[in-house]
C-alpha cells in the first residue's frame, strides 16, 4: 500500500509539474528554457551558472552534483534546479530535480526538439534528500542516457553524437509563480562538469545568470572551489555575467533585473509524465512558453 500511496503522489505532483511544460519561443538569441510554471499568469525566473567556455564546448555530456532539499512550496508555486546541455542538431536535455506544491522533491529529465519547439521526453520519479550527481551523457551512436548518482532513469536518441560548439551549458536553479519567493540556500557542489574523450572534467570559466536572488561561486567567496556554486537564501545578488569561477568582472549589485524572467499569456494543455525508464515521442507533449534572452 505504501508503494501505491508513493505512486499516486508522484502521478499527481508530476501532473502538476506537466500542466505548465511548454517549449521555448523561437529566438535567435539563446537562454535557458522555461521547465514548468505557475498558471499563466504566472512568471519564470532563473539565477545560476553559464558557461561557453572551450573548456565546456563542445562535449558528450554534462553533469552537476546538486543538493536536494526539501522544502514548503505554496500550492500554486514550483522550484527547481537542474543543469542543461544543447547538441548539435538543436535537441536539448535537461536533468536535475523539482519540488512543486509540497516539500517532496522529484527527480526529472526533459528533452525538447528546438526545430519545432516541442518536448520530445519528460520523465520524473522521487529522489531523497542530500547530494545527487545528475547527469546526461552520450550512451552509444547518438543515444544519450539520463542518469542520477550513475543509474541510468532513461535513454533517448537524441540524433547527434556532440553538443552544440557555442550553446551555453547551465547549471540553473528556477522559480514559476506569481511572484519571486525565498527558498534556502542550495549548493551545486560540482556544478559543471562535462565528458570529453571519454572523462569527466570540470568546466574552467562560468558567469552568473539571473538577478531575482542570490548567487555565488569562489569570486564571491574564497571558501567555495572552482565549479561550485551556492543559490538563494540570503546571499547577495550579483550582476547578470559576473564571473562565478575563473576570468572576469567580480562585481555585486543588490538590483533586480526582469531579463531572466518571462510571463506566459497562454494556457499549456498537459504532458503525459511517464514512469517508463525509456519515454519515445509522443509520450510527452506541449504548449506554448517563452524563453529569456541571453545578455
Amino acid at each position: 500500500m505504501r508503494a501505491a500511496h508513493v505512486l499516486v503522489a508522484a502521478i499527481l505532483v508530476a501532473a502538476a509539474f506537466s500542466v505548465w511544460l511548454g517549449p521555448p519561443s523561437p529566438q535567435a538569441s539563446k537562454g535557458p528554457f522555461r521547465t514548468f510554471g505557475a498558471p499563466a499568469t504566472g512568471s519564470v525566473w532563473w539565477v545560476g551558472a553559464s558557461s561557453t567556455d572551450s573548456s565546456a564546448l563542445p562535449n558528450t555530456g554534462m553533469e552537476g552534483v546538486i543538493q536536494v532539499i526539501s522544502t514548503s512550496v505554496s500550492a500554486s508555486n514550483c522550484l527547481a534546479f537542474w543543469v542543461s546541455d544543447d547538441l548539435s542538431n538543436n535537441y536539448w536535455g535537461q536533468v536535475g530535480y523539482y519540488i512543486c506544491g509540497s516539500t517532496v522533491p522529484f527527480a526529472f529529465y526533459q528533452i525538447w526538439d528546438l526545430n519545432n519547439m516541442s518536448v520530445l521526453a519528460s520523465w520524473s520519479t522521487s529522489v531523497s534528500t542530500g547530494d545527487h550527481t545528475f547527469s546526461m551523457y552520450l550512451q552509444s551512436g547518438t543515444t544519450w542516457a539520463y542518469s542520477i548518482d550513475g543509474a541510468v532513469l532513461g535513454t533517448y536518441n537524441m540524433g547527434a553524437n556532440s553538443s552544440s560548439s557555442s550553446y551555453p551549458v547551465y547549471a540553473l536553479s528556477e522559480e514559476e509563480a506569481g511572484s519571486v519567493f525565498s527558498f534556502p540556500t542550495v549548493t551545486f557542489s560540482a556544478a559543471m562538469r562535462v565528458l570529453k574523450s571519454g572523462g569527466w572534467s570540470p568546466v574552467q570559466t562560468a558567469e552568473s545568470y539571473g538577478t531575482e536572488w542570490g548567487v555565488q561561486g569562489a569570486s564571491q567567496n574564497g571558501s567555495l572551489p572552482s565549479d561550485q556554486i551556492a543559490v538563494g537564501g540570503s546571499l547577495a545578488v550579483i550582476a547578470q555575467g559576473t564571473a562565478l569561477w575563473g576570468s572576469g568582472s567580480t562585481s555585486i549589485t543588490s538590483s533586480s533585473s526582469t531579463t531572466s524572467s518571462t510571463t506566459s499569456s497562454v494556457t499549456l494543455p498537459p504532458v503525459t509524465t511517464s514512469t517508463n525508464p525509456n519515454p519515445g515521442p509522443g509520450r510527452a507533449g506541449g504548449g506554448g512558453g517563452r524563453r529569456p534572452n541571453e545578455d
